[in-house]
């Protein structure tokens, strides 16, 4: 589904074999801009976001936009786009659905291609709702995680297998260990967020 960018991160501290989940302790602020009407899957979709989030210690709380540039720490916004705009129509990008901006401070740092994601989702019908949630999920996680990197399994994996669709259809499919410990330590400021310029990840 999406290409993993090569950049070098440091784990210092992070327990990638830690098992124990945190509590729901952190929250995040989602304001959601549609540029479309909202559809009944798109507010099931939040609800399966809000439940994996919570299993690495986020309760995320849905908002109406707002002012792009008062956003906090804690703050992000994420818009549904009908279609996908030129830019990615052509070669790789032409089968992303959604990309997240995980070193921006503010502004609209996820972008959701409407068309896509429903198409992808489509073959799944009443369960359509929930892989959307698990895109939704996805993207947020690495605007949490705050640097760009794919994990090796779970739900930040680069691409899904269909395996992986299938456990997202009925229990849901989880973040990675490392990834629990990557959005608690961004979150709490462990460690700080790489400073580089802005990059989305595909």
């Amino acid at each position: 589904m999406k290409k993993t960018m090569a950049i070098a991160i440091l784990l210092a501290g992070v327990n990638a074999s830690a098992s124990n989940k945190p509590g729901t302790d952190l929250t995040v602020h989602v304001y959601v801009v549609y540029d479309m009407p909202v559809s009944n899957s798109m507010v099931l979709a939040q609800t399966c976001a809000s439940k994996l989030l919570a299993s690495a210690g986020v309760e995320l709380k849905w908002h109406k936009p707002r002012t792009l540039d008062s956003a906090g720490p804690n703050d992000l916004t994420i818009r549904f786009v009908l279609v996908a705009p030129p830019s990615y129509r052509v070669g790789p990008k032409a089968k992303v659905l959604a990309f997240a901006r995980p070193y921006a401070s503010g502004g609209e740092r996820i972008l959701v291609f409407h068309d896509r994601v429903a198409g992808f989702a489509a073959p799944y019908g009443s369960r359509s709702w929930r892989v959307i949630g698990h895109v939704l999920a996805h993207e947020i996680g690495h605007v949490l995680e705050g640097i760009a990197r794919h994990s090796g399994s779970g739900l930040m994996r680069a691409a899904w297998t269909i395996e992986d669709l299938e456990t997202m259809t009925s229990e849901g499919l989880e973040f990675a260990p490392v990834d629990r410990e990557l959005i608690r330590a961004n979150l709490v400021g462990h460690f700080p967020t790489p400073v580089a310029a802005e990059q989305p990840v595909r």
